[in-house]
C-alpha cells in the first residue's frame, strides 16, 4: 500500500485540478462520503453526532460528512469553528461520536489559542473519535503532535495514507486507519512519483512460498555472524537462534576464542568458529584472516552483536565491509565502530544494511537521538541515499529506506518489544533471509529479504503480546513465534 508525505499530497491535489481537471468539490465529496459511509458500518448504532469543522479543505470534508450522516435521518450537529458558538462544550457532552475535520495536511503551526483548547476537551471527553484525513495536530510527515493533537479511535484518511499516521506518535493519534478512495488515477499517481509504501506480505511473497520437496540444508544459504565478547555473549547467541528459526540452512557463528569455553547449552544447532581475542575477550586484529576466509563461502554476513568498540574492531569491521561478495548486515557496535569512519560506506560496492536505534542513527548521522526522532523518514532516507545502502531505522514503525530513495514503514510490532535483545533478534532474522537469496533457491531479491524480516519481526512479537501482554516479555519468546508468524501468513 502506498503512503505519502505532505509535500506529495499537495502535488496530487495540484495535478488532480490542473492536468485531471479534477473539480476540487469532487474530491471533498468522495472524502467526505466514503469517511460517512464508512463510519456508519463501523458505528451503526449513532445516535448524536458532532462534526467539528474547520475552514478549510479538511472542514469541507467534514461538512459532506455532517450532509451524508442528516440524510441517514441521525442526530448531526455540524460545529463550524469559524463561527462564534458558546455551546460547543455542551455540544460535545451530548455526543456519542465526535468527528474531527478541523486541520488536515496543510497544518504548518502547532494549533493554540481556541483551537488548542477545542481539542484538549474533545481528549478529555472519553467520547469515541473519528478524525476525517488525518487527527487535527498531527505532522503529517513526522508523525508528531504539533504542541496537541486530536487522539483518535479511528482515521479515515483519504487519497493516500500519510507517512505520519504510520511512525512516531502517529499510531497513538490515528487509532485504526482505514483508506478512503476519492478518485486519483493511478497516472496521476506515478506522476507525482510516490516513493513510500506500508509493507504488505505482498512485498515479500518469494518468501512465503511452500518449500521444495527436493530442498535441502544448502539451498537455504550459509549464515555467518560475527559477534560476542566475555560479558556480552547472549547478543549473539541469541542473533543466531533467531537465524535457525527464520529458515536458515547453516549458521556459524564467528567469537572471541575466551568467549568459547562460555557458550551455554541448548543452542546444539549452530556451528561455532573462535577467533583470536584480547584478555578481556574482544576480538583483536589477528581474527581478520581467518574471518576474511570464513566469509568467502558464505550467503550473508552480519556483525555487531556483543562486539564491543576497540581501533582492532573497527579495524575488522572496515576489512568485513570491503572484503568478498556476500551482503553485510551492520548492527549494534559495528554501527557504532563506524562513527568516525561513516564515508568509508561510499566505496563500498557490495550490499551493505544497517540496522540502527536512533542513537546510533544519531552518531552516524551526526546529531542527537531525539533529532533524529523529530523525522525519522527524513534521516533514513537521507543517509541511504547519501552512502548507497539499505537502512533499517528500528523503532515504532520501523524505516525501511533503499539507495534509490524509496521507502517502506513497518506495520507490525508494539511497545512490548522495547526491551534488551530485540535488535539481535532481527539481525538474525535479516541474515537468513537473505543467505537465503545468496543461493539462489529462493526467488526473492535483498529488499524482500529486508522487509520481509523486518515485518515478520513485528509480527512475532505481537504474537507474544497476544498471549502475555505488552510488558515483561523476553527477545526469546519472540524467537520462539518467528516460525508461526510464517505459518500465520502461509497457511502451512
Amino acid at each position: 500500500m502506498r503512503i505519502a508525505t505532505r509535500e506529495e499530497i499537495l502535488k496530487a491535489d495540484q495535478l488532480a485540478s490542473t492536468k485531471y481537471k479534477i473539480p476540487e468539490s469532487l474530491l471533498i465529496d468522495k472524502a467526505g462520503t466514503g469517511a460517512a459511509e464508512v463510519v456508519l458500518k463501523k458505528f451503526p448504532s449513532l445516535k448524536r453526532v458532532l462534526v467539528v469543522a474547520g475552514k478549510g479543505k479538511n472542514g469541507g470534508d467534514g461538512r459532506i460528512f455532517a450532509k451524508r450522516l442528516k440524510e441517514k435521518s441521525i442526530d448531526c450537529h455540524l460545529l463550524s469553528w469559524f463561527d462564534s458558538q458558546n455551546n460547543w462544550r455542551q455540544l460535545i457532552q451530548d455526543s456519542d461520536l465526535i468527528v474531527d475535520a478541523l486541520v488536515g495536511v496543510g497544518l504548518s503551526k502547532p494549533l493554540k489559542g481556541s483551537e488548542k483548547e477545542l481539542v484538549e476537551t474533545i481528549n478529555q471527553s472519553c467520547k469515541k473519535v473519528v478524525a476525517l484525513d488525518i487527527p487535527s495536530g498531527l505532522s503529517a510527515d513526522q508523525g508528531r503532535a504539533c504542541g496537541v493533537s486530536i487522539r483518535a479511535d479511528l482515521t479515515c484518511t483519504f487519497g493516500l495514507p500519510k507517512v505520519g499516521l504510520y511512525i512516531g506518535d502517529g499510531p497513538d493519534y490515528a487509532g485504526k486507519v482505514v483508506s478512503v478512495d476519492i478518485g486519483y488515477p493511478s497516472s496521476l499517481l506515478d506522476e507525482v512519483g510516490i516513493r513510500g509504501r506500508v509493507i504488505s506480505p505482498e512485498d515479500f511473497s518469494s518468501f512465503l512460498r511452500p518449500r521444495r520437496a527436493d530442498s535441502h540444508k544448502g539451498s537455504y544459504g550459509h549464515f555467518l555472524l560475527v559477534g560476542g565478547s566475555t560479558n556480552r555473549l547472549g547478543a549473539p547467541l541469541m542473533a543466531a537462534r533467531a537465524a535457525l528459526r527464520t529458515g536458515a540452512g547453516l549458521v556459524t557463528l564467528a567469537l572471541p576464542d575466551r568467549c568459547y569455553q562460555k557458550i551455554p547449552r541448548g543452542l546444539l544447532e549452530v556451528m561455532y568458529e573462535p577467533l583470536p581475542s584480547s584478555p578481556v575477550g574482544r576480538l583483536t586484529v589477528k581474527a581478520l584472516k581467518p574471518l576474511v576466509d570464513l566469509m568467502e563461502e558464505m550467503g550473508c554476513v552480519a556483525i555487531g552483536p556483543g562486539l564491543g568498540v576497540t581501533p582492532d574492531i573497527r579495524k575488522i569491521v572496515l576489512e568485513v565491509i570491503k572484503k568478498g561478495n556476500s551482503p553485510v548486515v551492520l548492527d549494534a557496535d559495528a554501527i557504532n565502530a563506524l562513527e568516525r569512519v561513516v564515508d568509508e560506506l561510499r566505496r563500498v560496492r557490495k550490499p551493505l544494511v544497517l540496522t540502527p536505534h536512533p542513537g546510533e542513527m544519531g552518531r552516524l548521522a551526526g546529531k542527537s537521538s531525539a533529532a533524529v526522532q523529530e523525522d525519522r523518514l527524513g534521516t533514513a532516507r537521507d543517509f541511504a541515499k547519501r552512502y548507497g545502502c539499505h537502512l533499517v531505522l528500528k523503532g515504532a514503525g520501523t524505516i525501511v529506506a533503499t539507495p534509490e530513495g524509496d521507502y517502506y514503514v513497518n506495520p507490525t510490532g508494539n511497545p512490548g518489544m522495547a526491551t534488551a535483545g530485540m535488535g539481535d533478534v532481527l539481525t538474525g532474522m535479516l541474515g537468513a533471509l537473505i543467505s537465503g537469496v545468496s543461493t539462489g533457491a529462493m526467488e526473492g531479491a535483498l529488499l524482500e529479504a529486508i522487509l520481509g524480516s523486518v515485518y515478520l519481526h513485528g509480527l512475532a512479537g505481537d504474537k507474544v503480546r497476544g498471549r502475555l501482554g505488552d510488558r515483561g516479555f523476553l527477545a526469546s519468546d519472540v524467537i520462539e513465534e518467528i516460525p508461526l508468524a510464517f505459518r500465520e501468513l502461509t497457511g502451512c
